[in-house]
Formats: C-alpha cells, structure tokens, sequence
C-alpha cells in the first residue's frame, strides 16, 4: 500500500472509530436519562469532569505477554488487581523463563511490573483500584511534607536530630582482578540543567523523586530538601538565567519552585500533569513555559502553560501532550513545542511568534509521529537551528513505558523551525544506519530515554540518544558503527538508556542516564568523566546484611548488583554485576561470601582492591530463591549450622528445598499443593522449629524443616480467596510465638503463643489502619519492636515502656519507597534499603542484655561420626552489640579434645570422642549476662577416639605440638608395608611417603606446617589406621 493510501486509511480508520464511540455514547446517555438516572450529561456543560490522579502511563501488549496481560492494557485502573497479581504468579510458576527473566520475557515482566508497582497503593480490601482526585494526592503529598521532622530527643538529648541518615552509594566501583576503577552503574537520573550564570552549579533530579545539587561542575552533589517528597519522579528541571538560587522541577504531576537553591520547595498553581519541559524567558524572567502532558485522557492537566507571573499562576494555550519545548536562544518570543493533538494519535511541531500565545503547525519529512525532544543551539550563527528526534509510528500503537517507542528519526530545521530535513541514514542492506541495530532502530524505551542537544560552539554538532547515545559533526547526519559513544554501542564510555543533557555557553556538557552522569569539556569527542558522588538515590530492590562483619550485598533496578562494606570506606559500593532482581545475600558461613542469583556467587575482598573469586557453581544452580517483584527473596538459614539452608525454589515457587551444604545440593521437603508461600524462619530457641507463611495458612517443621504439618488454624481467617502477600517473624526467646503480616490490606496482623494452634489480632496501636510491611521483634529485655508502613518511608518503634507506637522515621524521606528493613546488631543500627539509597539509624535502645546463639560455621548438621576429628568454626550469631566491654564464654560438655580459647567471638574446636555435645555461649556486657544452650548440637556416634596412649603399635607419639616440635610415628604394629599421608581440614594433601616395614620412627619436621589441626593416615593392604594433631 503505498505511503500516503496508508495514512488515508488509518486515517479514515480513526473517523469510524470516533462515530461509532460517539453513537454508543449517545445511545447510553438516552437509557440513562431514561432511567431517570444522574449522570455527567446532567451536569452544567461549564463544570469541568473530576480529574483523577492516576500515576500509570498506559502501555500497549508488549510482545511474548500472556493473553491475559490484555485485560490490563484495555482497562489499567478498571481491573481486579489481586486477580492480576494471582495470574501473573501462576504465570511465573509455569514458565521459568518468566522467573529468570530472559530477554524474550523482560518486556512483559517489566511492564508487569511498571503497572502493579503504580496502582498497588490504591487497592482496596476487594482488589478495587480506587484513584484519588488529584486534590486529594495533592493533600496527601502535603500531609507528608507538612509532618513536624518526627525527630527525637535521643536518651535525654536536648538537641532535636534527625534519626536516619544516609550511607549511600555516593560512589560505584567495578574491581577487574584487584584493579579498582569507577563504575557508572549507580543511580537513574531523569533530567539535569547547568546555571547560565555559573558553570560550576547544577541541578539534577532522579527517577526515584530527588533533586540534587552541586557547586563544583559535578564533583559532589548533595540532595536539596532531602526530606520533600515532590509526588513522583523528577521529569524537568530549570533555573532562572539570572538567579541560580531560583528553580524549577516538574516532579510527580506537578510544578515545584525554589526560591533559596533548593532548600524549600512550593507548589505552582495550575499545574496537574507531568511537566515534560520548563524554559524561562531571559528578556522576562516572570515568563515561565512548561510542556506538560502524561496521559491522553488527561485534558484538563495536559497542554502548553503561560505564567507571566514567576509561576504563580498558569494558564493554558495550546490542548494536547506537549513532549517538549524550546525558545529561540536569540528570540525568546519564538517557541518550538512537540506536541500530540488532544483528541488524536499522532504528533506534529509547532511554533508561535507570540510567547505561546498562539500555534502555526509546521509541515514535517515524516509521517505518523508519535513523541520527540527538541535542541537549539546557543552557538555562534547558530541561533537558527533546531534539532528534534522524533519517532513515528511503526506498530500502528504507542509503546515504551511513558510511550513513544516507534522508529526513530534526526530531524534538523536551519530557518528557525519552518522548514525541516530528515538527517537520518535508513537502515539499508550493507550499509550502516544511523541508530544501532541493537535496541535503537525500534526507538529504544520510546520517551523514556529520549535525549538531544546541540553544541553550543558549532551548530553542526550535535548528541543525542535512545538507549545508546550518538555524536554527530555533520548536522545530525552519522552512523552508529563510528559515531555510537555510548549505551550499548559503547559501553566502557558510558551507561545505556540516555536521559538528558546540560549545556553551558563555555563548552561544557553534562549527560544524565540510567546509570549516573558524565561530564565532558569538549563535547565528548573524548570519553567524560564520572560525576555522580553523592547521588545516593539508588533503587535497591533486595538487601542482605553481614551478622559479625560491615557487609551488605544488595541488587537494584537500572544498576544490577553491588556489595558495601565498612572497610571499603562508607558510601563506596563495589558493581558486581547482575541486572534488575530483588536480590543479594551475605551468606552465614563467611561474611565475606556473598551470593545473587543473577550473579552467582563471590567472595569478596576485605579489602576493596583485593581479588574477588567468583563462583558461578557449586551453589545455588538447580536450585534458586524466589524473588518476586515486591519483596526480596529469602535464604533462611538454622541459627546452628551455617551451612544448612532452607529456601523456596524460583523454578518451583510452591516447593521447599533444604539444603546441608549452603547451597550446593537440595533435597525437596515441602510443597503447598497450590498455595504460594512467601517468607519463612527458624525459631532461635528451637531450631528444630521452623515456619512458612502462606496466603492463607502457615505450616510448621519440629525437626529442623525435614517435614511440615498445617497448622490448625489460619492466622488471618477473615481474608478472602484472592491471593495475598505474607510475611512472618519469629520471636527470638520463643519458638511459639509468630507474628502473620498480610501486605495487602490494612491492620491484618496476627500473632500466636502456642506455635499456630490459635491466633489473636497483633495491636498495633494507632497503626491499625495502615498496611505493614515489615515486624522485627529484636528480643531485648525492653521487647522493643519496629514496624514498617506502606504509608512512604515510614518506621515506628515500641517498647514496653510505650503504650502505643512512636513515629521512628525522622530524616527519611516520606515518599520513599521502603524495600527491606535489616537490623546489624553488632553496630547497634538499622539499616533500610529503599528506592532512594541505603539508609541508617542506631536502635532506639543502643544498650540492652545480649540474645546468645551459637553457631557451627562450616557445618551443616551436627553428626560428625564420619568426621570426628573435623575442627569446627564457631562464632557467635547473637544479638548483641559488640564493644570492648562485650565478653564470650563457651563451653560444652562433655569436653572437647581441643578448643582453641574459649574467651573469644569465634573459637575453633576439635570434638574426637564420641558423645553427644551441649554447646553453650554466654555473652556478658555493662547491661548484663546471658547464655543459651543448643542441647545436643554435636553428636559423634560409635567407638572414636583420640587416644594419646595408644602409641606402641601404629600412630603418633604426640597430638599437640609447638611448631617446629618433630611429628613423630611409631609402626611397631604395622606387619606389610604401608603409606603415610598428612592432610589439612580441607583435605589437600601435604604429605605422603611410604613405610617399608615394621619397627620404624617416622619422623618428620613441622617446620613446613603452619599452626592449625591436620589429618593422618597410615594405610596398608589391608589396615587403614588415621588420627589428628594439633600444631600450635
């Protein structure tokens, strides 16, 4: 069909469309009023409709989705979102790629994804998507910003402090084989703008909703207003030509000003959508223009808006999504805007002579645009040309998570936006074209990662970029193979997915991307500079924390995954990889260990330019954690031995899996027979104890998690048959008592004291009508208790002292969004991963009587029959925090052959008899002391023993010895000629020679041994004879 019969017809296509809506219309408004109903076409025409505040940008069906994934793009906000929830769960149960997320399957994940995390605050008890006005998100938003600082006055100091502060990522590293070098893998960053009057200041805004500062081109930023919630992410950003202290942000579906540098924000009056641009007119710094436009069926927030007032006010001019727009650097009055008709499906550019007052349409090289960004050039005989890229409709829908997603375009305009060409090489057989094949040539993320700007010292120069970024020197005209800098096409020169550019007059630009931003004095014909520090608004989607040493490992959206640690320096993280999982774990058996599953498993460095080994087996490949979109997944480990693990298997959500080995093998233990199940535990005072949650149940294992019964009754009886999201905690001093969380609604908190056999409601105090997301019970003698909200970053403590909860979250930003809340006893600290960082608070009661428990690190049962003479790293996994006044004391009884000191944290202990162990840790601080005992935690079973008398026939003389003390064998016993071999615990080989008869003394020197516990074997034909000794 040629190109303009298919424009007609598409065309006349939409005019049928638009009859027959408006024919149903009319037909149901007749047997409404003929019902005597009241509806809007009662309503005085002059009365605008109620407009919604809906946070959703629609999408169409990505490709690979599920049938049902339709019911969701037809009507967002009209579907049952637990319904969804339950279909999108069944569909990952049955498809493992879906769990993995292979690039066949991101598209629908993620657009999953986008639509559940939008909507999820504004279900109701039956699944109802229930929209607020966008009063009453604006009230909402104020609530949160007008909330007193909630700061306290800690342990009687009069000084008023905020409690959480901020640990990072200020700054990402990448170690290649000890090499340390930076990373850009931190923080998405939307939109960025640079002074005209000072180079060295900027301002940048991030996806997760902050806006950040700097004073020094971009060495350091710090965030303004830390504490405001702007409603949403930061989608443009510009300051005053003259006042650098003077500011504006288009955040959430509003228009922010700052009059004092970002230190206080207020609301601009007649701005309700996203604002997608913002200009300032240099002769009328009281003349704002903002662009603004999100969703199509948002007529009364979308248009080109005029303040002539310094945003006091705003008027609209122009109906319609206005993408973007630009003045004329030499005539301000001239305006350029992209902009999408109100009631039609494709985009056009067009100008106004008059400040916007009024729009002359401008014909284009392209037909069916659909979205596009806009650059001017403040070079010298520059003042005449525009660039846009654009893109146009190849699927005969939008698509892209804010839409757009379309073939991309360079489009160039010389005489002031009258007449326009098309720049770009199209993709021809043989022949390199303008954007990467990867990604790119189908519009990349659509809007979502759409930037361009030109050079403000040659007009013919020019950047811009999809999910790769693009330099051109011939007026937009390049080729991806020699012009692509950045994104995929280049990776080591910067991150994919191209946000936004800053550019000064004196040649300096900045490019903001998913990744962070860089900064370049020559237009980055060479590789820019790393200048993120101190953009710590990271999305952390998973945290695990270290228990006896400063280590974190957590995954995040855009930035994959990284690990911090305290003596890497507080605020540096390391990029280890991965993608976009709510993952990361340090595992119990070696702080330094940890683990991702989409990354696999490390050991990493105590030092930061240390060499990480990196393990793609043995652990955790048939079997993985479940990780769902909302909540980290889950590796729970038995408080005595580190080495077994229990954990719910990505590839098989409805089944258990117990590990002896962390990791390396599984064996099956449970499955719900269709019930989805969340969060499970091991009760400290019971190991043998451990619970699962499920959506309506919970299950119970008394020997270790090996087998689990129902329990008798359901924690929350009162939910409904939809699916809901659980979670448990177990008491610390009682293996009977569980608190039942249900995420989803309100106030559903349960607690039991008799193991699951009856529930009674948890009182949550003033709380009752909030939906939790987290309960830590820390077991201190104060019974303190911490709760997390979905009400923004909210957290409140109680103890029992307290009749009611108190607001704990003084210094977080209340429009965060929490993801997970650890405590690290050993620093006396929470720590909170959110969308805005890593986040830290001392515990409200810093000082209290220890919770021992002792822990077998290398173990993962106690039967050590087969193995007597193993040594056994123990430490403490005790809540308890540790200071120089912390004193340790184990014992066991019977006694062990060999302990190393039983004073310290973390002895070493070799068992050799047989018996049956009691191992008791008993921890003493200036609050108090305390024990607790693991009945039966090692068992060697049979006649074993070390016998430091039976030496006259085969053996050593002596088991413990100094180094440089003689090893010395006697074989009087041995009647045929034998072997001698030495072995260390982990069973390499040291030694080995043969014994030719009877009669000998083996002597050997242990100068080549250093101190630890070691394995003999002295084998014949037929007479194996072994043992352990001791160098000291």
């Amino acid at each position: 069909m040629p190109h303009e019969t298919y424009e007609k017809h598409k065309y006349m296509l939409h005019i049928k469309s638009k009859i027959c809506l408006i024919f149903v219309l009319g037909i149901f408004s007749l047997c409404a009023k003929s019902a005597s109903y009241y509806n809007d076409n009662d309503l005085p025409e002059d009365l605008p409709p109620v407009q919604l505040y809906d946070p959703y940008i629609s999408e169409p069906l990505p490709p690979n989705a599920p049938e049902w994934m339709k019911e969701i793009v037809e009507n967002p906000s009209g579907v049952n979102f637990h319904q969804m929830q339950q279909l999108y769960n069944e569909w990952r149960a049955t498809d493992v790629n879906v769990r993995v997320k292979t690039i066949d399957n991101k598209l629908a994940v993620n657009f999953f994804r986008r639509w559940s995390s939008a909507y999820r605050k504004y279900v109701n008890t039956k699944g109802e998507i229930v929209l607020p006005t966008i009063e009453k998100y604006a009230a909402y938003i104020d609530s949160l910003n007008d909330r007193p600082k909630r700061a306290r006055t800690l342990h009687g100091d009069a000084e008023m402090q905020d409690i959480w502060r901020n640990i990072g990522p200020n700054r990402t590293f990448q170690n290649d084989n000890g090499t340390i070098k930076r990373k850009d893998s931190q923080v998405c960053v939307f939109r960025i703008a640079v002074a005209m009057t000072d180079s060295a200041t900027l301002y940048c805004g991030t996806e997760s909703g902050v806006v950040f500062k700097t004073t020094d081109h971009g060495s350091t930023w710090k965030a303004c207003a830390p504490q405001h919630a702007f409603g949403g992410s930061i989608y443009s950003i510009e300051i005053d030509p003259v006042d650098k202290n003077v500011v504006y942000v288009g955040g959430g579906p509003w228009l922010w000003k700052s009059v004092d540098g970002g230190e206080s924000w207020s609301r601009c009056e007649g701005i309700t959508s996203r604002v997608n641009s913002i200009r300032i007119n240099p002769d009328d710094r009281n003349y704002i223009t903002a662009a603004c436009g999100g969703k199509d069926d948002n007529k009364n927030g979308n248009g080109f808006f005029i303040s002539s007032n310094g945003g006091a006010t705003f008027s609209c001019t122009l109906r319609g999504i206005c993408f973007d727009h630009e003045l004329q650097p030499a005539n301000p009055s001239r305006i350029y805007v992209v902009r999408r008709e109100e009631r039609g499906a494709w985009t056009d550019i067009y100008v106004s002579d008059n400040m916007g007052m009024s729009w002359s349409k401008k014909e284009l090289p392209v037909s069916f645009m659909i979205c596009g960004r806009l650059a001017v050039s403040m070079a010298p005989n520059g003042e005449d040309y525009v660039y846009a890229l654009v893109t146009c409709d190849r699927y005969g829908y939008d698509r892209g998570p804010f839409g757009g997603k379309g073939e991309p375009l360079i489009l160039l305009s010389k005489d002031a936006g009258e007449t326009w060409e098309d720049k770009t090489i199209p993709v021809t057989p043989g022949k390199y074209n303008t954007f990467s094949p990867f990604l790119d040539t189908d519009g990349g993320q659509g809007f979502f990662d759409m930037m361009i700007g030109a050079s403000t010292q040659n007009p013919a120069h020019v950047l811009f970029g999809l999910c790769s970024l693009y330099r051109s020197t011939e007026e937009g005209k390049c080729n991806y193979r020699n012009h692509g800098i950045g994104g995929y096409q280049r990776s080591d020169w910067m991150h994919c997915d191209i946000q936004d550019i800053a550019l000064h007059p004196c040649g300096d630009t900045w490019i903001c991307n998913d990744g962070g931003i860089k900064y370049s004095r020559d237009f980055f014909e060479t590789k820019g500079e790393d200048c993120y520090d101190g953009i710590y608004a990271s999305d952390y989607q998973g945290l695990g924390v270290g228990w006896n040493e400063d280590v974190m490992a957590a995954g995040r959206w855009h930035n994959g995954d990284v690990v911090h640690a305290a003596n890497y320096g507080e605020g540096n993280s390391v990029h280890v990889g991965g993608v976009e999982i709510a993952t990361g774990y340090v595992m119990r058996s070696n702080p330094w260990k940890v683990y991702f599953s989409d990354a696999s498993t490390r050991i990493m460095p105590q030092q930061m330019d240390g060499k990480i080994e990196e393990y793609y087996g043995p652990w955790f490949t048939g079997v993985k954690p479940y990780e769902a979109l909302r909540i980290n997944g889950e590796i729970a480990t038995d408080p005595r031995y580190a080495l077994r693990v229990f954990l719910q298997d990505m590839t098989n959500p409805q089944e258990g899996y117990l590990s002896y080995d962390e990791g390396a093998s599984f064996q099956k233990v449970f499955d719900t027979d269709g019930e989805e199940f969340y969060s499970y535990e091991f009760a400290r005072t019971d190991p043998n104890r451990v619970y699962i949650s499920g959506t309506w149940n919970m299950w119970r294992s008394d020997d270790g998690g090996e087998s689990f019964t129902e329990c008798s009754a359901q924690p929350l009886p009162q939910l409904d048959g939809n699916m809901h999201f659980t979670r448990l905690t177990v008491d610390p001093n009682d293996e009977d008592h569980v608190v039942y969380i249900c995420h989803d609604l309100p106030g559903l908190v349960s607690e039991t004291f008799d193991g699951g056999a009856s529930w009674a409601p948890f009182d949550l105090g003033f709380l009752k009508d909030k939906r939790i997301h987290q309960i830590i019970l820390v077991g201190d003698e104060h019974n303190s208790c911490y709760v997390t909200t979905y009400d923004g970053a909210s957290v409140y403590f109680r103890d029992n002292t307290m009749s009611d909860f108190i607001d704990y979250s003084s210094g977080l930003n209340p429009g965060a969004r929490i993801s997970k809340l650890v405590p690290f006893y050993k620093d006396g600290v929470l720590r909170m991963a959110t969308d805005q960082g890593l986040w830290e608070a001392p515990l409200y009661h810093q000082n209290f009587i220890p919770v021992p428990q002792p822990m077998a690190l290398n173990l993962g049962c106690g039967d050590l029959t087969s193995a007597p003479y193993k040594e056994v790293q123990f430490d403490s996994y005790s809540i308890v925090r540790q200071d120089e006044d912390t004193k340790w004391q184990w014992s066991f009884n019977p006694q062990p052959h060999y302990v190393s000191d039983a004073t310290v944290r973390n002895p070493r202990v070799v068992f050799g008899n047989a018996g049956s162990y009691d191992v008791t840790l008993s921890i003493a601080n200036a609050q108090g002391s305390a024990s607790r005992t693991i009945k039966n935690m090692i068992r060697i079973n049979g006649a074993t023993s070390i016998d430091d008398e039976r030496v006259g026939e085969v053996g050593i003389v002596q088991t413990v010895l100094s180094q440089g003390d003689n090893l010395e064998f006697v074989t009087s016993g041995l009647h045929e000629e034998a072997t001698l071999t030495i072995h260390n615990l982990k069973g390499h080989q040291l030694h080995r020679e043969s014994i030719l008869g009877s009669g000998q003394i083996i002597s050997i020197s242990s100068d080549k041994f250093p101190p630890a516990v070691y394995i003999y074997s002295i084998n014949t034909a037929s007479k194996k004879f072994f043992g352990q000794f001791i160098i000291k």
